[in-house]
């Protein structure tokens, strides 16, 4: 834009003007009223047209930014657009010359899976055969199950209705013999001695016996292993369960003799 031109040297102040008439036979030139111009002020306002005018083309040359980027965003994505419609084109056409080849391979297929059916139906005709055999196979697993259970449960009986019988005379043995036995859990057993301690007489004293294999083990006992050890040794020689509970007896008492 061009910069508005300035005056210099002008000192602002009334203008001269031509003088009024004082009658009718002054024969000089009129006189008009005198006009006063305030220089600056038209200076300032002029600024501020410029300003205005300045404002309004930024803003003009700001949307015609914007419209240009918006334009070239638009060109972008339709060249984008353009290439994505090319590639899928292409694709399509690619997809379509390799139809017939499709085409003939899922005939293969087909005739593979009529194949795959045929041998398929001899199969489960031969899975049915012997599925039939081994529902016959389960059928007698089951009654000899059956029939072992009833002899377990028989056996369960008789072992109950001897245990009550046995009770009277095993509770008559642990407190003639001063002894408890405890299972501890399948084929363990727990050993408790009372009557060791003189001078106090319920104090009880235990050992614990693994059963569960041909050799017996100590699992628990708070005598030395030395001791124990050789008792368990002697046990698994002779298997005579009673002497060696007689003997772990009295290997506690000398133990808290000696203590």
């Amino acid at each position: 834009m061009s910069t508005p031109q300035r005056f210099y040297n002008r000192t602002p102040g009334p203008i001269p003007v031509a003088r009024l008439p004082t009658d009718d036979n002054d024969s000089s030139p009129p006189l008009l009223a005198p006009i006063t111009l305030d220089y600056e002020k038209f200076l300032d306002d002029n600024n501020k047209c410029r300003e205005k005018i300045e404002a309004c083309i930024n803003l003009a040359k700001k949307n015609l930014q914007i419209k240009k980027q918006k334009w070239i965003n638009g060109i972008h994505t339709f060249e984008e657009e353009r290439q994505r419609n090319m590639r899928e084109l292409e694709s399509a056409l690619k997809a379509g010359s390799n139809l017939e080849e499709i085409l003939k391979k899922e005939q293969e297929e087909m005739d593979d899976i009529k194949r795959d059916v045929s041998l398929s139906q001899n199969q489960y005709q031969l899975l049915m055969d012997r599925k039939e055999s081994i529902q016959k196979q389960v059928a007698d697993m089951e009654e000899e199950v059956r029939k072992a259970r009833e002899a377990s449960n028989a056996r369960l009986q008789w072992l109950q209705k001897q245990s009550v019988k046995n009770e009277p005379e095993l509770k008559l043995y642990q407190e003639k013999s001063a002894m408890e036995m405890r299972a501890v859990r399948e084929d363990v057993m727990a050993f408790i001695f009372t009557c060791i301690n003189d001078r106090d007489p319920t104090r009880q004293y235990s050992f614990t016996l693994d059963c569960s294999e041909h050799q017996y083990k100590v699992l628990a006992c708070p005598l030395s292993s030395d001791v124990y050890n050789q008792l368990v040794t002697e046990l698994n020689i002779t298997r005579d369960l009673y002497a060696f509970i007689k003997r772990m007896r009295k290997a506690f008492r000398e133990v808290h003799n000696k203590s």
